[in-house]
Formats: C-alpha cells, structure tokens, sequence
C-alpha cells in the first residue's frame, strides 16, 4: 500500500501542474484578447472616419466637377437670373446693384450711348399682382392717363407686351406679363429736357431688348 500511494502522487502532481498551466494559458490568451480589442478599435475607427471623410471629400469634388461641367458660363453682356437671359446689344453696360428692392424678384440698371447721348435702362422682375397686369401701379397710372402717356401693344416670342410711351420726356416701359411673372423694362435719355424727340431712340433700343429676351 506505501508503494501505491507514492506512485499515485507524482501522477496527481503532474495533472494538478497540466491543470494550472491551461488554465494559465487560457487566461493569458484571453488578456491578449482584450487587450488586442481595445487597441484596434481607435485604430479602427480613425480608419473608418478616414475613410468616410475621404468618400465624402471625393463626392464632394464629383459633384463641383459635374456642375462646373454641366453648368454653361454667361456670356459677357448677357444678364441670367434664373427666370429670363437677356443679351445686350454692344456698347450696354450692366451697373452694380445691390439687392432688389422689397417686393421685387430681380432689379438691374444698365447704362448705354445713342445718338442723342446716354441712354438709363431700368429691367425689374416681380410677381404677377393677383389683379393681374391692371392691377400693378404703374402700370394703372400710365393707361389712366391717355394725355400723358400712349400705351401701345406688341408681340414678342408669341407674348403681348404692353409698352407704354411719354407724350413729354419720360421715355418708353414695357410691361411684359409672363405667367405669374411682370417684368418690366424702362428706357429714358440722359438728356434732360429734349422731350418727345428722343423716343424713336428710346423705342428702338426697347425693341433691341425685347429681341434679346428669353424667358427660362
């Protein structure tokens, strides 16, 4: 029986020593684990938001790419606002504006020469009143004033345009109705006090205008 029990216990001391030494591995492999997950995971999500900014900055430049691509430059001496192109004839010069005046959708003043010396040029742009074009103002002052003023109609892209004229010297308006849309076009002289002599000019460069009119 002595000898039995001396060979049992070298036996159980090398399982007790596999037994420590797996459990030891297991726990080591397992730290490893962790430890391994929590470094990769910024490294990984700096990745990530690398990659990410980079397909959006890619996008990003696609997209100016494609606009500035598909998007035709205006010519010089033309006006483009999103609701009509106008080109103006040589020698019309487009002045700085500021930002259209309340209840307007589009203002611009243009400057050119004629015969009889400067020309001022006042394009607007609004919504059509709910009256419709005998509604708006100024449009209502000028044909209750037959003394005044001649208003005349025309056709232009297959559109009526009222054009409105100044027995004196307040030179020549259209008045465009368009849909919901007015527009109007003013043309005066520079020169002060010639009176009705300076109309033909004023109305051929009116005509000049309403040729070069595109509504978009």
């Amino acid at each position: 029986m002595f000898v039995v029990n001396k060979r049992v216990q070298p036996e159980r001391k090398h399982m007790d020593r596999r037994k420590v030494l797996g459990i030891s591995a297991v726990l080591i492999l397992a730290v490893i684990v962790v430890i391994s997950h929590f470094i990769d995971r910024p490294v990984h999500g700096r990745a990530l938001s690398h990659l990410n900014v980079s397909m959006l900055t890619s996008k990003a430049a696609t997209a100016v790419t494609s606009n500035a691509v598909t998007t035709k430059p205006t010519p010089p001496g033309t006006l483009s606002n999103g609701y009509f192109t106008l080109s103006l004839p040589a020698g019309y010069v487009s002045q700085t504006n500021n930002q259209a005046p309340a209840g307007m959708l589009y203002a611009q003043n243009v400057i050119a020469t004629s015969t009889d010396g400067s020309l001022l040029i006042a394009i607007g742009l609004k919504q059509m009143p709910a009256g419709g074009l005998s509604a708006d103002s100024s449009y209502a002052l000028r044909s209750k004033q037959p003394t005044n003023y001649k208003v005349t109609s025309q056709t232009v892209n297959a559109e009526t345009v009222q054009v409105s004229s100044g027995v004196q010297d307040d030179g020549v308006v259209a008045f465009w109705a368009h849909g919901s849309y007015l527009a109007t076009i003013s043309v005066t002289t520079g020169l002060a006090g010639t009176g009705a002599s300076n109309v033909p000019s004023e109305q051929q460069a009116l005509n000049g205008l309403l040729s070069g009119w595109q509504w978009q």
